[in-house]
């Protein structure tokens, strides 16, 4: 092996020393009052000490790229560092990938040797301070996004195109401030198989390809089973350690170099979710090939025999889905019906070539097949969609004419929003130009469903990219707008309401806490202040207080009038 070795082809070389003008903290002489600069955080080579100043490092690498002129919009350059950091930090994550390569290299090359003691410690030094170096420029790159978040930014800006990039206002809850944010819509086929290469994300694939896909699987199976060889099923592993953030779309992803579960006849622990997997997937491959459809809970009752719950069944049809790449409607996989909209709006629904309008002026289901929804007309005086979080929610704004009155559209998933709620909010997110609004009880559940709608779900993370609603707005119902609510009077006390459970407080602890959402500081500050009183409450604990029709009436008109305010005064001052 030559990768760890001298200009003599003996000892490996030696690790160049850092640079003199870091700090003593990467273990190396240092001047002792010189600044850390950029150059130095992302030159240096020697391995850093444990406990090195992350933090300190990250703010020396934002000054040494915010040296613009201070003059200059205020935005515009937090922008420009901003960017600039971002190609710092990518830089830096392609230099660890090829430290990484070359480390599996050193195992591969000659397989039958160990590797030399010197050539190990040489390449895990330099592997150990490239991942250091990619943690300083992510740093850098996150505090840099975050002080652009902070300045005078507008809430969205026009491309040359016509399509629109939201960015942060007060309650734009998780758009970037930037022009490199894309719709996934407008994604074009090259930065498609660029994405393809690091992340693991459903394509919109024909009924030929996803049948070709099952059988190549099924056929492996019977050549295995023929030749007396094992047969293993490799599925990835969907957990938020093995998920990042991609910058252009704003949101978590699965890396395609995460961790995957082997499902093997050979492995005692996994024999029977082995058979499991096989039967659902020679059952989709019939399904598909007779055109027909079927629900999760049909397929579970055909092998009832098989499957230990029906949560199993639904655990085993998500991970066909991630191992090819697709998402369970390719698989003519459908949900039973259950989410439901409502509003002055025409769907239009191609089936068999006759096209059918639907109305949802009265409240409609939401159609079954999203593929065969041509066009979403809205009633020209509609402001904005608004998603609630529960049945509950819909049913008493639906009694108070909420819709009709705020020339808005209903839309709701009845509590924890399924795929194909989630794919319809993202339809309308595409198909119409009206702001989407979310509103939620002022509990941990409410927060938790408002974020699977905009920043998806760990569970079907592998297709986010078709399902996130990256330009969602959390206005309500919130614990810091329900204290300084005054109305008549009266206020709101949390006295009678119930305190949060310990299940609860770790839920909303983790969300907060998690950098695979990169939740906004607003909702970060909401979230706060809900575990700081401790408590939660729901939107008919005000009833008994400012009467049954203040939220209908008062509450929420007021909260969408502030928004669209907000909207409407970043958007004056857009400077294009």
């Amino acid at each position: 092996m030559e990768g760890g070795k001298g200009k003599d082809g003996g000892a490996p070389a030696t690790p160049p020393k850092a640079h003199d003008d870091v700090k003593g903290e990467l273990g190396s002489p240092a001047t002792p009052n010189v600044p850390i600069t950029a150059a130095a955080a992302l030159t240096t080579t020697g391995p850093a000490a444990p406990g090195a100043p992350v933090r300190q490092r990250n703010i020396a690498l934002l000054q040494d790229l915010d040296v613009e002129s201070k003059e200059s919009n205020i935005y515009e350059t937090k922008k420009k560092t901003m960017e600039d950091a971002s190609q710092i930090w990518q830089r830096s994550k392609k230099k660890t990938e090829g430290v990484r390569k070359r480390w599996k290299q050193l195992f591969e090359e000659e397989p039958n040797e160990e590797p030399k003691e010197e050539q190990l410690k040489y390449w895990k030094d330099k592997l150990d301070q490239a991942s250091y170096e990619e943690d300083v420029a992510l740093g850098a790159y996150k505090d840099a996004r975050r002080q652009c978040k902070e300045s005078d930014f507008k809430p969205w800006e026009e491309y040359g195109d016509g399509s629109q990039s939201h960015t942060y206002s007060d309650y734009v809850s998780y758009n970037m401030p930037s022009k490199g944010i894309l719709f996934p819509w407008k994604l074009t086929k090259e930065k498609m198989l660029e994405l393809k290469k690091y992340y693991i994300t459903s394509e919109d694939l024909e009924d030929d390809v996803v049948k070709s896909k099952i059988w190549n699987l099924l056929e492996s199976f019977a050549d295995a089973v023929k030749e007396g060889n094992d047969f293993s099923f490799f599925i990835p592993k969907r957990s938020p350690d093995f998920m990042d953030i991609e910058p252009t779309l704003a949101m978590p992803m699965l890396r395609r170099t995460g961790k995957k579960v082997k499902r093997s006849f050979f492995i005692k622990q996994t024999r029977r979710t082995t058979a499991v997997t096989l039967w659902v997937l020679r059952t989709i491959y019939d399904i598909i090939e007779q055109s027909a459809f079927i629900s999760p809970r049909d397929l579970y009752y055909r092998g009832k025999w098989l499957f230990k719950n029906p949560a199993e069944c639904a655990r085993i049809i998500t991970d066909i889905c991630v191992m090819l790449e697709c998402s369970t409607s390719l698989l003519h996989i459908l949900p039973e019906e259950r989410g439901a909209v409502l509003g002055k709006a025409i769907i239009r629904v191609e089936e068999k070539g006759i096209v059918q309008e639907v109305d949802c002026t009265s409240g409609v289901s939401i159609p079954m097949d999203l593929k065969k929804i041509k066009n979403i007309v809205l009633d020209e005086k509609t402001v904005c969609v608004v998603v609630v979080e529960k049945g509950t929610m819909y049913y008493y704004l639906k009694a108070n004419n909420f819709a009709e009155d705020q020339h808005c559209l209903l839309v709701t998933a009845f509590g924890m929003p399924d795929e194909r709620t989630r794919a319809f909010v993202r339809l309308l997110e595409k198909k119409t130009n009206v702001p989407i609004f979310g509103v939620t009880d002022p509990d941990p559940y409410g927060v938790s469903i408002m974020k699977t709608y905009a920043k998806g779900s760990v569970t079907l993370c592998h297709d986010n990219l078709s399902l996130c609603n990256i330009t969602m707005h959390w206005i309500g119902i919130c614990t810091t707008e329900i204290t300084k609510l005054n109305f008549q009077g009266k206020t709101f006390s949390f006295d009678r309401c119930p305190a949060l459970k310990p299940k609860e407080r770790a839920m909303l602890k983790n969300l907060q806490g998690s950098k695979k959402y990169d939740l906004s500081p607003k909702w970060k500050e909401r979230i706060s202040h809900m575990m700081k009183i401790g408590k939660k409450a729901c939107f008919e604990d005000m009833h008994s207080i400012f009467g049954y029709k203040y939220v209908s009436t008062i509450l929420l008109p007021r909260l969408i009038r502030d928004v669209m305010e907000s909207i409407k005064r970043y958007a004056q001052t857009l400077v294009l």
